[in-house]
């Protein structure tokens, strides 16, 4: 059995295990600081992405074109949660992509 504060090295880097939340908060931190990046205006709160992470489909998550992905409906627009939906990542990066 795997304690939280064990690490595990996957594809050269490493990943400290958490508790769901912890993990979501993280992938919440991410997202943030990527649209800042791009310097895309981000106006989802940490309680407000809870519960769009909450509404996604069921599948997979990660790095294949089918696994799901949180998008921008309206690229012109901020982060929101009335401009997000969740798409299949390669089709979400044909979109953009256009």
């Amino acid at each position: 059995m795997q304690t939280q504060n064990q690490i595990r090295k996957y594809k050269g880097h490493h990943y400290a295990k958490g508790t769901i939340e912890q993990r979501l908060r993280l992938r919440f931190l991410r997202a943030r600081c990527q649209a800042r990046y791009r310097a895309e205006p981000w106006e989802i709160t940490w309680e407000e992405y809870q519960n769009i992470w909450d509404n996604r489909p069921p599948g997979p998550l990660g790095r294949s074109s089918r696994a799901s992905n949180m998008c921008r409906v309206d690229t012109d627009l901020p982060w929101s949660v009335n401009n997000v939906q969740w798409l299949p990542r390669g089709e979400g990066r044909r979109k953009v992509h256009k």
